[in-house]
């Protein structure tokens, strides 16, 4: 079995405990009231990030703020770039 799946399986719960504390968050940006909730929830994610070794920034727009990522040492010139939108 390769390396990266056994870690995989290995940290699945503790994934998905994440995931689930990231839901929680009624971060629902339509609804203005849950205004502080999408910033917790963008604060939850830069955390996240960061935790993962990523330099990470919470952006502020004129509507809600975002988190921006990056990790740029790869070791293979033309590596992929992966972009998240959610």
């Amino acid at each position: 079995m390769q390396p990266v799946v056994q870690y995989l399986q290995a940290h699945q719960p503790d994934a998905l405990e994440t995931l689930k504390s990231l839901l929680r968050i009624p971060s629902v940006s339509a609804i203005s009231a849950h205004k502080p909730d999408v910033r917790r929830a963008a604060e939850f994610v830069r955390e996240q990030l960061a935790s993962a070794n990523l330099t990470t920034e919470l952006v502020e727009t004129a509507g809600h703020p975002i988190v921006y990522a990056e990790w740029l040492k790869a070791e293979k010139p033309n590596a992929p770039t992966v972009l998240i939108y959610g």
